[in-house]
């Protein structure tokens, strides 16, 4: 695909090129756009979604079928599940913020307030074990690249629980180990390696426990060494709406771990 220069959302000036040259496939260039472009500050944060609309016009001309896709709160339907594997490239202790208003879905980058956006996984070709059932999304006015009132998506895919521990070099909670693993963590006993699964990017906080109270999260699988981390809305986990708080960057030890694991179909919000 040519290499195209896109002009500057966030300004009336059309002189104005954004200032990046971009390259591959239409996913990875929306993926660099929305990267590029949550670096520049708004004046008001609930304009993020109005202020990106131009640019998601401009690309969609060159870039996507709009009789085939459907733009979703700064994502692409024929781009999901794939790019739904967002995260905040935080150093430690440091997190995004969300809008005290509604914005958008949890879902979608636009839902948090962070100037470093990246994703996990930029192949678009990556085996994926999600399916998108069902994309809904209810707008304020007729701007389909504007303002979103809700938006959901009707996701099957594999869905597991695993035990929230500690980092050991570090003492951050992002390591998701297996449920039984409680053990092998506390007394590092060698060749228990298996039973570390992964680290969690969260995207506004980690979870901190109380004493001797152990912390669960939940982790739907995208991709065979990504997915995304969530919670129950209701605070149960056998409710089907959901909402996202983070992404899994799994170990290779992680693939048993999801051997015989059947899918589930919730709705994220």
């Amino acid at each position: 695909m040519p290499i195209r220069r896109f002009l500057d959302p966030t300004t009336d000036d059309d002189t104005t090129l954004f200032p990046v040259e971009l390259n591959g496939s239409a996913q990875v260039i929306w993926q660099q756009l929305v990267s590029q472009y949550c670096k520049r500050r708004l004046t008001l944060a609930k304009d993020k979604l109005p202020a990106v609309a131009g640019l998601a016009q401009h690309y969609a001309k060159y870039y996507v079928n709009l009789d085939a896709d459907q733009y979703l709160a700064g994502l692409w339907l024929s781009q999901l599940p794939h790019t739904l594997l967002w995260h905040i490239g935080h150093i430690s202790g440091v997190f995004a913020s969300q809008h005290e208003l509604y914005r958008a879905p949890t879902w979608s980058w636009a839902y948090v307030d962070y100037d470093d956006i990246d994703w996990l996984g930029f192949d678009r070709d990556a085996e994926t074990f999600a399916t998108i059932e069902r994309a809904e999304i209810s707008l304020p006015g007729e701007n389909t690249y504007g303002q979103v009132r809700e938006a959901k998506l009707r996701i099957k895919a594999p869905l597991k629980r695993g035990l929230l521990l500690p980092d050991t070099h570090y003492g951050d909670y992002n390591e998701v180990w297996a449920e039984d693993a409680i053990q092998e963590f506390r007394e590092r006993i060698p060749g228990t390696r298996g039973a570390r699964l992964g680290r969690i990017s969260f995207d506004l906080a980690e979870p901190r426990n109380s004493e001797n109270e152990l912390l669960y999260v939940h982790c739907l699988r995208i991709t065979p060494l990504a997915g995304l981390v969530i919670e129950p809305c209701g605070g149960d986990s056998s409710c089907q709406i959901w909402r996202r708080v983070g992404v899994v960057d799994f170990f290779d030890s992680s693939i048993c771990w999801w051997q015989n694991c059947v899918s589930s179909v919730i709705t994220l919000i």
